[in-house]
């Protein structure tokens, strides 16, 4: 599988447009990982995107993120 190309960190204050898991880590950059957004919130931070992807929008807010560079492409078939 070949690895997604990644966006620069966005700070706090842009959120992203769309919901799903994204990388994250604090603003003071010592706990990176994965958090779920979730229109408006951001849940808590995993070191997985498959454990950030079951989890509530219970997490802190004080992230920065980054996310695909580009659309994933869909394989249908």
């Amino acid at each position: 599988m070949m690895e997604q190309e990644l966006t620069d960190w966005f700070g706090p204050d842009m959120r992203p447009v769309h919901p799903g898991v994204y990388a994250t880590e604090f603003v003071d950059g010592l706990d990176k990982g994965f958090s779920r957004w979730v229109g408006g919130r951001w849940g808590n931070q995993y070191s997985t995107p498959e454990a950030a992807a079951i989890c509530g929008t219970a997490g802190a807010q004080n992230k920065r993120w980054r996310g695909l560079a580009n659309k994933p492409e869909v394989n249908h078939g």
